[in-house]
């Protein structure tokens, strides 16, 4: 059984070459001032909203299953029946 290395990555090299590649980056940021913040990352949905789209979500697989059910029990009677 032979085996291939073709999807195999080598951690080490990728280290390597990201520190390669952020380098220059690096002396632009000595450059700035050191109060400044980069942006932060946007606030997560408001309590209240989450909630919402959750009863939503639930809502809708509620109405899910009882289509499926009642497909199943439409089926189910078709071939009782016929």
């Amino acid at each position: 059984m032979t085996t291939t290395t073709s999807n195999i990555i080598d951690l080490a090299e990728y280290r390597r070459k990201l520190a390669q590649t952020q380098a220059p980056d690096q002396e632009l940021d000595q450059d700035c001032p050191l109060d400044w913040v980069p942006e932060a990352s946007p606030l997560p949905p408001h309590p209240r909203y989450s909630a919402l789209l959750r009863r939503r979500g639930l809502a809708l697989d509620h109405l899910a299953s009882i289509g499926m059910l009642l497909m199943t029990l439409a089926f189910t009677l078709r071939i009782l029946i016929f």
